[in-house]
């Protein structure tokens, strides 16, 4: 499904993590992570192609996180326990558009449907 795909665990969850990665792998996905910073995913990304993202909501960076991942095209899957944060809710269903930071496009889609 993921093609071989680096994907992208931002999460400080050890457990959670694992599931993740191990779900990844098991959709022929690469797992970069677990990471839990922004200074951590910027590093990542100078390094290595990322085909996309799964982000826990939880952590204190996320917002500057899924900015980020958003300005660099890359898909991006927000997970949550329960509501979005506020700070989270604009990028639900959307995904900043790459020529105009700040602005939103609809149509990313799931991570796992998207057709790579």
């Amino acid at each position: 499904m993921f093609h071989s795909k680096t994907i992208l665990v931002l999460d400080d969850g050890v457990y959670t993590g694992l599931d993740l990665a191990d779900a990844i792998e098991a959709m022929d996905g690469s797992v970069a992570g677990p990471l839990t910073t922004i200074a951590d995913t910027l590093r990542i990304l100078d390094s290595t192609p990322i085909g996309g993202a799964v982000i826990d909501c939880e952590l204190p960076d996320a917002p500057a996180m899924a900015t980020v991942l958003c300005e660099h095209n890359i898909p991006i899957v927000l997970q949550a326990s329960g509501k979005l944060p506020e700070a989270l809710r604009a990028f639900d269903g959307h995904r900043l558009h790459p020529d105009a930071p700040g602005k939103f496009q609809d149509g990313t889609g799931n991570l796992a449907d998207r057709n790579w």
